[in-house]
């Protein structure tokens, strides 16, 4: 097992004003549990976890885009009105819907974009708010949330459907990371260095691979 000074250590080296020290106290038992033990595995966790959160700075999903950003985002489904169009529309002809009306409205963004997909009942239920990233792992949607429930709510005496803001509690948000984590069997493409397959499960993408794998070979040089 890897000490926790070292891993707050290599936090606080690797991520500027990280605020890892909240997991000080809870980082044993949850690496315990998830058999996040070996340099290379928590090397894994810290880049991996580490990008999700920016840095561990960051435990609630922030949804508040300008226009253009939400286009950048979700290009397929947000676009900004043609001159001939009404900027009050709120979906185009084409299915896309207007960016202006969802631009510094988390709320409705989350609703619209969220809404319908990973257990989350479509508009107009709040699921895909209600549901949002939270924790280290930024853990979204309300079957990830039913699941997290199921597998660990007994043991951390907690209902995730019905109080979803308690992974922004430390102890609770970073064992959210690690049951996801345990529960996708990631440890297995950790033992291999797989950074991109570990990415494509973490991030349901590729984004920011490159800085995902620098900071797993930054820190498993300095764990080692």
């Amino acid at each position: 097992m890897v000490e926790v000074a070292k891993i707050i250590k290599v936090c606080t080296q690797l991520f500027k004003g990280s605020k890892v020290g909240l997991f000080a106290p809870y980082w044993e038992e949850v690496f315990e549990y998830a058999e996040i033990g070996t340099p290379i595995r928590v090397a894994m966790f810290l880049g991996q976890v580490g990008v999700e959160s920016d840095g561990f700075t960051v435990f609630e999903e922030n949804l508040y885009y300008r226009p253009e950003r939400l286009i950048e985002v979700w290009p397929k489904r947000f676009r900004l009105p043609k001159p001939t169009e009404d900027k009050n529309i709120d979906q185009f002809k084409d299915g896309k819907k207007n960016a202006l009306q969802y631009a510094r409205n988390p709320e409705k963004l989350a609703i619209a974009t969220y809404g319908g997909r990973n257990g989350n009942r479509a508009f107009p239920h709040r699921d895909g708010w209600i549901f949002r990233g939270r924790g280290p792992k930024q853990i979204t949607g309300a079957s990830n949330y039913l699941e997290f429930t199921n597998n660990l709510g007994e043991a951390l005496e907690r209902d995730f459907i019905k109080e979803p803001d308690a992974l922004l509690e430390p102890r609770i948000g970073l064992y959210g990371a690690a049951w996801f984590w345990k529960n996708n069997n990631l440890n297995r493409y950790a033992d291999t260095k797989n950074v991109i397959k570990v990415t494509e499960i973490v991030n349901g993408g590729r984004m920011k691979l490159t800085e995902r794998g620098q900071i797993f070979q930054q820190a498993l040089k300095l764990i080692l």
